[in-house]
Parts: structure tokens; sequence; C-alpha cells
């Protein structure tokens, strides 16, 4: 074998190798935009909380990155209080804005659930249900079966109520902000 045969066999390797790479890169190129429009059930926005083993009359607590969120299940006895409630015994009407698809009085998505994050908004501490009132463990902080701030208690504003959906009766989804 002669040098330009041995020049030609390496050529020929080189633009093969060449080839190869580019129709890798090609092909990599091709899964990376395709791979944007293949659809996915899961939303990566919202997180699955599954709430199905809460009772009426008991609230949870869920670790959600890095946030504490509590889920009431409301009895019928919690929903006529709030029915029948007077809104002048709380500070605050709603600092939040909450969204058009939440009922006000109950600020919620549905009249037996209440979801909120699980601490005071002002001073940062654990909230804890305890005979229909939600109460600060470090201050004498009271808010109401909807998470409004009860008058004469030092809470400085409502509970915050994420935004989420319903995802039927088994759970949540609670968007990731």
């Amino acid at each position: 074998m002669n040098q330009s045969e041995s020049t030609q066999k390496s050529k020929l390797v080189y633009r093969l190798i060449v080839k190869l790479m580019a129709i890798t890169g090609i092909v990599f190129v091709a899964y990376m935009f395709s791979a944007a429009f293949i659809a996915d059930d899961s939303d990566p926005a919202f997180v699955f909380i599954d709430i199905k083993d809460i009772k009426p009359g008991e609230v949870k607590y869920f670790s959600v990155n890095g946030f504490k969120v509590l889920v009431l299940k409301r009895t019928e006895l919690m929903i006529e209080e709030i029915k029948n409630s007077k809104e002048e015994g709380f500070i605050f009407e709603s600092g939040q804005n909450l969204s058009d698809e939440m009922n006000a009085r109950f600020r919620s998505l549905e009249e037996n659930m209440f979801v909120a994050y699980a601490y005071d908004p002002f001073y940062g501490c654990d909230i804890e249900l305890k005979n229909s009132i939600f109460k600060s463990v470090c201050v004498d902080a009271r808010y109401n079966l909807v998470g409004r701030a009860i008058r004469g208690s030092k809470a400085q504003a409502n509970l915050i109520v994420p935004s989420y959906q319903v995802a039927g009766e088994s759970g949540i989804k609670l968007k990731l902000n």
C-alpha cells in the first residue's frame, strides 16, 4: 500500500467520523426541540397533595418546597359557623388577592376545605387548630376557620392562602411559586 492510498483511506475515515458526528448532533437537536412539544401529564408548576385520609374536622400539615402547608377538612358545623359569622369580628377584610374561583366568604375553592400556609404571616410562627380557632404557637395571634385575623389578638395579617386546584376527592394540586 502506498502513501496516497493510505491518505485516501484516512480521508474517508475522517469524513465518516465527521458525518456521524453531524448526524448525532442533528438527532440530538431534533430530540431537544421535540421534547418540548411532547405532552406530559404531570405539571411541574404544581405539587400533588394527597388528602383522602383527612377526616372532617381534622387538619393535616404538609411540607412543600420548604413551606409548611395546612389542609383543614371542615365539618358541617364549621361550615354553618362560617356562614353565620359576622365579619366585624375580624381585623382585615382580606389583604390577599385570591383567585376568582375562590369563595370569598370561605377563602377557599370548596366550602368543606381550607388550605393555607401553616405559619403566621407576620411573626413566622407555626399555626395550630385548637377549638375551631387557628392559633400561633409563639404569640397570641388567632385566626378563624377561614384564616382571618381575629380582633383582640396580635395577628397582623390574615393567613396566606396559596394558589391551588382541587384534584377530585383525593387531593389538591398546590401551585409552586
